[in-house]
Parts: structure tokens; C-alpha cells; sequence
């Protein structure tokens, strides 16, 4: 085992093992919340966006587009339920 076998060091995997929203914010010692406002274009100081930004080009993060879709997806539809 080497000294980049490690979480905090990993780099993204194509076959499934990507890093998470939660490895970024580990990684960068911020919390998942903050990744998700940098990702989403949220107010976060510059200082920390520059962190969290270098961190998720060093760790390779990729949003998963998947997980994306079917949120979006979910948040679409209407319940209807029978009179």
C-alpha cells in the first residue's frame, strides 16, 4: 500500500469508485454543504471557493449526472392522488 492509496488522495475511477461531494469537503475541511454551494454557484467567501475549486480538480470530482437527473426528476413531478 502506498502513501496516495488513501481516500483524501484518490483520483476519480471511471469503473465507480469517484470521489463524493463528502470526500471534497474532507479533503478541503469544509463541510459537504459548502462543496454543494461552490458546485451550485451558492455565496461562499473566495477564499474558501478557491480551496474547495483546486480540491475538486486535484481529487478529480465529477457530479454524478445520474443522481442529478433523477433529483431533478423527482422534484418535477406532482403527486395526484383520487378524489
Amino acid at each position: 500500500m502506498n502513501a496516495f492509496s488513501s481516500s483524501f488522495f484518490r483520483m476519480a475511477d471511471p469503473v465507480g469508485d469517484r470521489p463524493t461531494i463528502t470526500d471534497v469537503a474532507t479533503a478541503a475541511g469544509v463541510s459537504p454543504m459548502m462543496v454543494s454551494r461552490v458546485l451550485n454557484g451558492g455565496s461562499v467567501s473566495s477564499a474558501k471557493r478557491a480551496v474547495i475549486e483546486r480540491t475538486i480538480r486535484t481529487l478529480g470530482y465529477r457530479p454524478n449526472e445520474a443522481a442529478r437527473r433523477l433529483a431533478r426528476r423527482s422534484r418535477q413531478r406532482v403527486k395526484a392522488t383520487p378524489a
